[in-house]
């Protein structure tokens, strides 16, 4: 059985050098024909790897199995579109998911807004303990993790969601700003014993999250400053969730888009320890 822990296990073991199937066979433990198997389903289903076959038709035939950049991402013009507004943007101001939410049907999507001041009625706990496989997190300083909704904290849902081996992967911003919500994550890891929930460093527009290819969630802020004195009463959260299979999957494809191109945090936490050392005995 293919689980999201075997699926982590193939990605990351090709991401470091391209493999043999006859590796991956060795790597999982399960016959040349399984891998082969899983390999097929993870090209069709994530996109994130490639398979190559050499010396085909042959008694001698290899396939070689190698890291897609996923540059050349299948998608109609409009998800072309947006994807490259996403991969220009920066900051969450520099895209809208409107321009996502309304390619969407009626039926398979649904908004609500909330003041920005009632930030913990964002639902987030409601929506993660209904992740069973996967949870990916666009993210910027990965404050969310400090909300507590009706007594329950956001980290400890995480905590639980790793425990039960939920592949977790945040994009975000690795500074001063997120260091001390990053070191969070770092502890909850090391706790449980192992890179459960793995953080990844990437400047990129989108703020939601990814629940078991069924659900998407995207966020974007509205503020009174930005708006004439009578056009926005209150700061506001806009909060759009998809539903539609193919724009989950989509979206699915993005995340791994960004991902590729993201980096290792390490090197980052180690110097932004060293600046924020210089910050906190600065006279």
């Amino acid at each position: 059985m293919l689980t999201p822990e075997s699926i982590k296990a193939i990605n990351e073991f090709v991401y470091k050098q391209p493999r043999a199937i006859k590796e991956i066979s060795e790597l999982l433990k399960v016959s040349w024909l399984t891998a082969d198997k899983y390999i097929g389903y993870i090209i069709e289903k994530y996109g994130t790897i490639k398979l190559k076959t050499f010396r085909g038709g042959t008694r001698g035939a290899l396939k070689i199995v190698y890291w897609a950049n996923l540059e050349g991402m299948r998608a109609s013009t409009a998800q072309q579109i947006l994807l490259d507004k996403i991969k220009l943007g920066r900051k969450k101001q520099d895209f809208t998911p409107f321009d996502i939410y309304t390619l969407i049907n009626q039926d398979k999507k649904e908004a609500f807004a909330i003041p920005i001041t009632k930030d913990n009625e964002q639902k987030l706990v409601k929506e993660f303990k209904a992740a069973t496989r996967q949870l990916f997190i666009f993210s910027g300083n990965i404050s969310f993790i400090n909300n507590i909704e009706n007594g329950i904290r956001i980290i400890d849902v995480l905590n639980d969601l790793a425990k039960k081996r939920v592949n977790i992967k945040i994009l975000c911003r690795v500074d001063i700003a997120s260091i001390k919500n990053i070191k969070v994550i770092q502890e909850l890891n090391y706790l449980l014993g192992y890179d459960a929930i793995e953080v990844r460093h990437i400047e990129q527009p989108l703020r939601g999250f990814i629940i078991d290819n069924k659900l998407v969630r995207l966020r974007e802020e509205k503020k009174k400053s930005d708006y004439k004195d009578w056009e926005l009463q209150n700061d506001l959260y806009l909060i759009y969730n998809i539903h539609d299979k193919e724009w989950c999957e989509w979206l699915e494809k993005v995340f791994w888009n960004l991902h590729g191109n993201a980096l290792p945090i390490e090197n980052r936490i180690n110097d932004l320890n060293k600046i924020e050392d210089l910050l906190i005995n600065k006279d």
